[in-house]
């Protein structure tokens, strides 16, 4: 569900009350936005080994997140199986 604020403003309202207007409408559309949560299975979709699992997650934020706030990010692993430099950047990307 997408909700999205619009307001008109009339022609003859002066310039700090547009503005006050406009701030207030932008404010409004930024507390209604959506959630996202992300659930990554690390042991299907695994980390490139040489890539940094800090910037797969920072990457996936930037492209899936836009006007969401996130709600959750979990990712499941096995964390005898995974190497300690990728748990260690998980462990910082939260």
């Amino acid at each position: 569900m997408d909700i999205n604020f619009k307001v008109t403003v009339q022609e003859n309202v002066d310039h700090d009350k547009r503005d006050i207007i406009l701030k207030f409408t932008s404010a409004l559309n930024k507390l209604v936005m959506p959630y996202i949560a992300v659930f990554w299975d690390i042991e299907n979709v695994n980390v490139p080994k040489d890539k940094s699992a800090f910037a797969l997650v920072h990457k996936i934020r930037q492209m899936f997140y836009g006007d969401h706030k996130e709600y959750d990010f979990v990712c499941v692993c096995d964390t005898n199986k995974e190497s300690t430099t990728v748990l260690k950047e998980l462990n910082l990307a939260q």
